[in-house]
């Protein structure tokens, strides 16, 4: 804390920026004279907190973060949680999103795949989300959702980057399904790019995020959306922009994308009958596959709703505050 104190006061920063919890913390205790201190929450915590979130992390969100100058949240919907639940000050919240280089993506994008690659990416009935394989992504809700897409196209394939402590049930699951030539579980890739960019859509049925980069990756290259309606910001990103005071049921159509009633979080075996949440997810995969105007519909209007988090466009919300 000394050190970081001293490194302010003695370089005359204008503006001290954290992000993290831990970060945003040291950073308000060590507050000097003319250094903006702006601290950046992009954690939404599941709706079942643990009790380091609940008591720990909650206790020291509630004691210091109204000592800063300013809060960047990443969504409306963290902004909304810091407000209602740790007494924070809204006149010092700003909502800035996560922010992507859409010239970048679409350049990385044009990278070639080899032989293998091509058999299994293609935009006429490859599926691809991507991040870490743990409870909060419901990665063994969507296998079971797509052994219903496989039913109605056995050429159909799905494929899952990301690696975590999940993973050998997941396998466990494509087995007990019988989709090893259909479900592909690829591990971490720093090309995600260049995969998604040759999907028929990109899909995410987490149970609750802050603002997803990989989401934003896809839309810049053209492939569209279908996601879980997570707290936070699946409707900032595709909806209406609303905090929404409950999920939707069944499948919704917005003008970004499609988005999905959420799963239970309940751990299914292949033996247990798919839930209706699975079933509607299975549905809007499969209308993705086999409804060319809604595919063709939402191409266009994925690449239209990226420019709104272009770094240019999101670093000049950072200019206003710093």
């Amino acid at each position: 804390m000394l050190i970081l104190r001293k490194l302010k006061h003695d370089n005359q920063y204008e503006a001290s920026i954290s992000i993290i919890t831990s970060a945003n913390i040291a950073n308000v205790l060590t507050k000097v004279s003319g250094c903006r201190t702006v601290i950046t929450e992009v954690y939404m915590p599941n709706e079942r907190p643990s009790f380091k979130e609940k008591y720990i992390i909650g206790s020291l969100t509630s004691t210091y973060y109204n000592k800063a100058d300013r809060i960047v949240a990443e969504t409306k919907a963290i902004g909304a949680y810091l407000i209602n639940t740790h007494r924070v000050d809204p006149d010092k919240i700003v909502i800035i999103p996560n922010s992507i280089d859409v010239d970048e993506i679409n350049t990385l994008a044009q990278k070639q795949l080899n032989d293998k690659e091509r058999d299994i990416f293609n935009k006429e009935s490859t599926f691809v989300t991507a991040g870490r394989i743990t409870y909060q992504k419901a990665h063994w809700h969507l296998i079971r959702a797509f052994s219903k897409v496989v039913q109605y196209d056995r050429s159909a394939k799905l494929v899952i980057f990301g690696e975590g402590e999940l993973k050998e049930m997941l396998i466990g699951l494509v087995k007990a399904y019988r989709l090893e030539n259909n479900v592909f579980l690829h591990g971490f890739t720093g090309e995600l790019d260049k995969y998604v960019a040759r999907c028929r859509a990109f899909v995410m049925p987490s149970m609750y995020e802050g603002m997803p980069t990989a989401l934003l990756q896809a839309m810049a290259v053209g492939v569209p959306c279908i996601i879980t309606d997570f707290y936070s910001g699946a409707r900032e990103v595709l909806g209406d922009g609303n905090t929404p005071d409950s999920h939707i049921q069944g499948v919704l159509y917005t003008e970004w994308g499609v988005m999905c009633q959420m799963f239970s979080g309940q751990y299914h075996s292949a033996e247990d009958e798919l839930e209706e949440s699975e079933n509607v997810f299975a549905y809007a995969m499969i209308e993705m596959l086999s409804n060319k105007e809604i595919y063709s519909r939402y191409c266009v209007a994925s690449r239209r709703r990226s420019i709104a988090f272009d770094n240019k466009n999101v670093i000049r919300k950072w200019m206003e505050i710093i």
